[in-house]
């Protein structure tokens, strides 16, 4: 988040990496975000501050998360910028989307999201963990590396899969993995970049649209109609073809 939190409960300033003089923590977040936010979360607690080019806080108690993000959400807006840099890479669906358009979004999930739903959500999560865990015993066995990132990215898509579009993606993930992952990269890029590179005609930014294509072309053809056809039906893609359905009406 940024700007909106300035100060911890005892009215001090959060405390936080120093950086460089001038880009302050810029070039740790866009190296690595994940390794920087879990390097201030052990030195500095559940409240951190990076300075750079725009302050960023960190809040990773879940107390503090739901206040920012359930409690008191219309206090804390994305700034403008922020907003429109991340609509450039993933458009104004639920990720990208802010104040009415985000409650939109939200209520056409909500059926994919209820209790008994989450519960199936868990139990494919578990096996499909399970099978990726299963292959990683034979590396140990015999000594062999293994390159996490990829493999994060395989149990993820997995999972992604079988909750929400109820479909199994483990012989198509060698394929669609590399073009997720690329994705990934150059959208923490740009959305941490001084530029706004997601709208330049970069060679990267071709590229990334290209990857968007390509994997537009993988998931339209899952998100059909058809998984609408039953009411009880509370996939993901079942509640977006129904709210499509309706503003649409019936092809």
């Amino acid at each position: 988040m940024e700007g909106g939190l300035v100060a911890t409960l005892d009215g001090g300033t959060p405390p936080g990496p120093r950086g460089s003089l001038l880009l302050g923590s810029l070039a740790e977040t866009r190296r690595d975000n994940v390794l920087a936010f879990l390097d201030a979360w052990r030195r500095y607690g559940d409240t951190g501050r990076f300075r750079g080019p725009v302050t960023l806080y960190l809040l990773a108690h879940p107390d503090g998360v739901k206040h920012v993000l359930q409690d008191q959400v219309a206090n804390y807006p994305r700034p403008p910028f922020v907003r429109d840099r991340l609509q450039a890479i993933v458009g104004g669906g639920l990720v990208g989307a802010e104040g009415a358009g985000w409650v939109r979004s939200r209520k056409m999930a909500q059926p994919a999201f209820r209790r008994h739903s989450l519960e199936g959500y868990g139990r494919q999560f578990v096996e499909a963990t399970g099978e990726v865990l299963d292959s990683w015993a034979g590396h140990a066995d015999h000594g062999r590396p293994l390159d996490l990132e990829p493999e994060m990215v395989r149990v993820s898509l997995a999972n992604l899969a079988a909750s929400l579009f109820q479909t199994d993606w483990r012989r198509e993930i060698g394929r669609v993995g590399p073009t997720v992952g690329e994705i990934l990269a150059f959208a923490n890029s740009a959305v941490t970049s001084v530029l706004d590179t997601a709208r330049l005609p970069l060679p990267a930014t071709r590229r990334f649209r290209r990857n968007l294509q390509s994997l537009d072309a993988f998931l339209y053809p899952l998100i059909s109609p058809s998984a609408a056809a039953t009411p009880a039906a509370t996939t993901w893609s079942a509640c977006w073809c129904r709210w499509s359905t309706r503003r649409r009406g019936p092809a």
